[in-house]
């Protein structure tokens, strides 16, 4: 039973443990091209056609294995559960890997991810700006400290400088007093 015969794009199923089956989630569909299997990378999550018709999820379990000699022949290695392991060949086609699907998002999705796209921004945003406050904050704070530290030196600099300054001049004027 293949439902991708006449259609592109099939609403399935989303098969989940413990939910009855008049319960399940429906989302549209497309088969998953060669193309796009060859770039899957491993430890990806990847929808696929169950033998009862709806949609399970599997693991890719290692590089999808690539021809040189035929471009359109591909093995992609999946795992299923804890000890279920399978290779998914290129269907008779040439154009698919048989049951790997990849989800068509439907308009109402989209907009749904674009909100959340949007959102998401608007945190950054409102997060760059408080932590750039804090930081500006903190920086008037600590170049405040250095200008009144290095005033603080200054001052004292200038004070041992004057205090060494009148010494030598006492000095001086205490040994000219007593070469004279």
């Amino acid at each position: 039973m293949n439902p991708f015969e006449n259609n592109t794009v099939v609403s399935l199923h989303v098969h989940k443990s413990g939910t009855p089956t008049s319960k399940r989630e429906t989302r549209d569909y497309r088969r998953m091209t060669i193309d796009e299997a060859k770039h899957l990378p491993v430890s990806a999550l990847c929808p696929v056609l169950s033998n009862d018709g709806s949609v399970r999820t599997v693991k890719i379990n290692g590089r999808p294995k690539l021809w040189k000699l035929n471009g359109k022949r591909v093995e992609v290695p999946v795992k299923y559960g804890m000890y279920e392991c399978a290779t998914l060949c290129a269907d008779d086609d040439g154009l698919h890997v048989e049951r790997l699907l990849v989800h068509v998002p439907s308009k109402n999705e989209k907009a749904q991810r674009r909100a959340d796209d949007v959102k998401l921004v608007r945190r950054s945003i409102a997060k760059t700006a408080k932590d750039l406050g804090k930081y500006v904050e903190n920086t008037v704070e600590r170049s405040s400290l250095t200008v009144a530290y290095f005033d603080d030196v200054t001052e004292t600099l200038a004070e041992d400088f004057n205090r060494l300054h009148n010494l030598l001049l006492e000095q001086e004027r205490a040994g000219d007093k007593i070469d004279n």
